[in-house]
């Protein structure tokens, strides 16, 4: 009996007069500390699924996108940035707080123009074949039209300064300008 009391006692661990409930009590202290060792073995580059961490830590260049589009209107280098970001700063890119001067001389990109005239004027059908296919030229002839068909004169002239200052700015790429209804004689001989 002394013989299988320590036959018993070497392979469990336990005494044959030990309660159950202290024998639930052991394995229970076992199981939890084969848990600590495995989490301490655990791999954490091939265990932890990429999503996961991308949403804790953001990756650097998706960083440098949102500053792009959020700083827009102050460093409009949309064409000197990698072609691999152009559509991700595009896509976040609030175009109504750019100015078509500042635009129109820092920003060749055609999907920036396209994104610009889809947004401005969404229910006007846009026949970009007859503006030479370009969405800068019809973005650049729907604004001076729309700007024309808008005018109206103040007393000091800052208006038609304005008007003037974006016509130049347009110059290079308008070509048709078409006009339902203007406001009011415009004297551009100046």
């Amino acid at each position: 009996s002394l013989v299988m009391h320590e036959q018993v006692k070497q392979k469990t661990g336990l005494s044959p007069a030990m309660s159950a409930d202290a024998k639930k009590l052991q394995a229970a202290e076992e199981k939890k500390q084969k848990l600590q060792q495995s989490a301490l073995d655990v791999d954490f580059e091939t265990s932890v699924p990429e999503d996961k961490c991308r949403n804790k830590v953001p990756r650097l260049d998706d960083l440098c996108v949102r500053y792009l589009a959020d700083h827009f209107d102050k460093y409009p280098a949309l064409d000197h940035i990698k072609q691999e970001y152009v559509a991700a700063v595009v896509e976040l890119i609030n175009t109504s707080k750019i100015s078509y001067s500042a635009a129109s001389k820092y920003i060749k990109n055609e999907m920036f123009w396209k994104k610009s005239t889809l947004e401005r004027w969404p229910q006007t059908p846009h026949e970009i074949s007859e503006h030479g296919m370009s969405w800068r030229r019809l973005y650049a002839e729907l604004h001076i039209t729309e700007r024309f068909e808008r005018f109206f004169p103040s007393k000091c002239g800052s208006t038609l300064q304005n008007l003037i200052q974006e016509v130049e700015c347009a110059k290079p790429f308008v070509q048709t300008i078409r006009f339902r209804q203007l406001r009011t004689k415009i004297d551009l001989s100046k």
